[in-house]
């Protein structure tokens, strides 16, 4: 069994009382019914979920792909550093609006068959060291998806927040 990631997309003003109150991030992961320090004058999401991707345990072959293709570049704007701020189980990540720009930009120049033969090519295996290939159309299906929804998010305006766990 292996780790499922999500990616929420969050408006610019949800993202910086985020920032302010990791406590929040309780809520967003659906592990809390209240929101935490919520007030008339603040509300966090608007107190509804906001829009969520999940591409299921397909975060680390994404990773080994766009790594191992030369897709730096690509690879560099998804896998940025860790939230330190938050101290629960997952993984958490934050996306700045700014950094959700800067990665459609890089992403939109993917293209998907291209980096498919390059893995068949080089011979990718997963971390474990099986071979990446009965993996492959499984991850690059959700690579494609989170392409898009990366565009859609960054043409809005807004941020995305990655969990991992």
């Amino acid at each position: 069994m292996g780790v499922v990631t999500s990616f929420y997309r969050l408006s610019e003003v949800s993202f910086r009382q985020l920032e302010a109150n990791p406590e929040l991030m309780d809520w967003l992961l659906g592990c809390s019914e209240a929101i935490p320090g919520n007030d008339d004058k603040t509300f966090f999401c608007n107190g509804i979920a906001p829009p969520e991707l999940n591409i299921e345990q397909a975060w680390d072959e994404i990773l080994i792909i766009l790594c191992r293709t030369e897709n730096k570049r690509a690879y560099q704007s998804l896998g940025i550093p860790l939230w330190e701020d938050f101290d629960g189980f997952e993984e958490i990540r934050l996306f700045s609006p700014a950094q959700v720009r800067g990665g459609a930009e890089i992403l939109k120049d993917l293209e998907i068959e291209k980096v498919r033969a390059e893995a068949l090519r080089r011979g990718l295996q997963t971390y474990s060291g099986e071979p990446l290939e009965d993996l492959l159309d499984d991850a690059l299906g959700h690579l494609e998806t989170l392409v898009k929804f990366w565009r859609e998010t960054a043409e809005a305006g807004e941020a995305i927040v990655s969990s991992t766990g």
